[in-house]
C-alpha cells in the first residue's frame, strides 16, 4: 500500500509541475498581438501566426484543465 501511494505522490508532484508550467505559459500571450502593417503579405503573415498562437493558448488551456482535474482526483484519492 506505502508503494501506491508513493506513486501517487510521484504524480503529484508532476502534475504540480506542469500545472505551474501552463500557468506561466499562459500568462505570456505576446504572440496574440494585433499588429497592422502596409504589405498584405506581412497581414498575411501575422494573421497566420496569431492563429497559431491562439491554437496554442486553446491547447495549453486544455491541458491545464485535465491537469487540474488530474490533481483534483489525487486530493480526493479517485486518482488512478
Amino acid at each position: 500500500m506505502k508503494r501506491a501511494a508513493t506513486k501517487v505522490n510521484g504524480f503529484q508532484q508532476i502534475l504540480e509541475r506542469k500545472e505551474t508550467e501552463l500557468v506561466q505559459v499562459l500568462r505570456n500571450r505576446d504572440g496574440i498581438a494585433i499588429e497592422k502593417s502596409a504589405d498584405q503579405m506581412d497581414e498575411i503573415q501575422y494573421a497566420s501566426e496569431r492563429d497559431l498562437a491562439i491554437q496554442n493558448v486553446d491547447r495549453e488551456s486544455n491541458l491545464l484543465r485535465h491537469v487540474r482535474a488530474a490533481l483534483r482526483r489525487v486530493h480526493d484519492g479517485s486518482f488512478g
